[in-house]
């Protein structure tokens, strides 16, 4: 009989979530996956991913021509009338612009390069922003970005960069 490989404290997975075991998947909190975006393996605790990785590892076992599974990393938080919502990697040093109330970003920054983004208090457009600068990686001018006090125009600006 086969063990199962271990990885960062959970069942390590390939890109369709098998696992080092025929015909043994794994998925949500338990499933160590490559990360392709980042090109690493991680695992994720969070509903989003939960949801996303069983309905991809339910394709994967019915259609070999599923492709790896390419996920951004997503947090979100809502209590009351507050609320959060994060895209990427937490890899970096911050930057934040503004301030709690009413709204606050804060951008993850490595070698000038964006890994991920947070924002209190975002609108839907703010979400697909977010999703979109994750997703880019883009490159952006710390000294202008720092010199900002709008989280608004913060997003706006690492957007176009």
């Amino acid at each position: 009989m086969s063990k199962l490989e271990m990885e960062l404290g959970g069942i390590k997975v390939d890109g369709q979530f098998q696992s080092s075991v025929k015909d043994v998947y794994a998925v949500g909190d338990i499933a160590a996956f490559p990360l392709k975006i980042y090109d690493r393996m991680t695992r994720m605790e969070h509903v989003a991913h939960a949801r996303q990785s069983a309905a991809h590892a339910v394709d994967a076992m019915f259609d070999d021509s599923t492709e790896d599974y390419d996920y951004m990393p997503y947090f979100y938080s809502r209590v009351f009338n507050l609320s959060w919502q994060f895209f990427g990697d937490s890899v970096g040093e911050p930057v934040v612009v503004g301030d709690i109330q009413p709204k606050m970003s804060v951008f993850w920054i490595e070698d000038g390069q964006v890994n991920g983004v947070f924002t209190e208090s975002p609108s839907g457009e703010d979400t697909e922003t977010m999703a979109a600068i994750a997703r880019k990686r883009p490159s952006v001018d710390v000294t202008k970005l720092s010199a900002l006090t709008d989280p608004d125009e913060a997003l706006k600006l690492v957007a176009s960069s």
